[in-house]
């Protein structure tokens, strides 16, 4: 919490020292905005995703936090180097299938309604043997990079 002075009742030293601390506390803010931002934007596209399915009578997805820290670090990577290209999909004990969208565009919806026009994506995100999902979402060079991890739990 930040405590705001009156300069007339405040001595010299304890203005300094409050106003030291301002610096530090909008890092703070800014840092806690922008994993607000990722996980706001994550939570979006997987809304989204799960619309798709529902309209086309799949079941619903599960997020799965491991897989969703990889599509976001993968996301990240591809927006540092601008070029889209997907990631190695080597199965984890305990899963049976796996599969990967990746695109960019204006908006994540967007860039879902691309993967749905395109059959490969199209037939991961209503591939009813995927039931988690990992997200990776980030924002930059005005564009909105979207990763989807899809895989099958077994």
């Amino acid at each position: 919490m930040l405590t705001t002075f009156r300069n007339d009742r405040v001595p010299a030293r304890r203005r300094r020292r409050a106003l030291g601390i301002a610096p530090l506390a909008a890092v703070a803010v800014v840092v806690g905005l922008f994993s607000a931002c990722v996980g706001t934007d994550q939570s979006n596209a997987l809304t989204i995703l799960r619309n798709d399915r529902a309209q086309n009578r799949v079941r619903t997805i599960v997020l799965d936090r491991s897989a969703r820290d990889e599509a976001q670090q993968h996301a990240e990577a591809m927006a540092r180097q601008g070029s889209l290209y997907h990631s190695a999909l080597d199965l984890a004990p305990g899963e049976c299938a796996k599969g990967e969208n990746v695109g960019y565009g204006g908006s994540i919806t967007q860039v879902e309604r691309m993967f749905m026009n395109s059959p490969p994506h199209r037939r991961n995100i209503l591939n009813g043997r995927y039931d988690h999902v990992g997200l990776g979402v980030v924002r930059s060079g005005g564009r909105v990079w979207v990763v989807q991890l899809f895989s099958d739990v077994c």
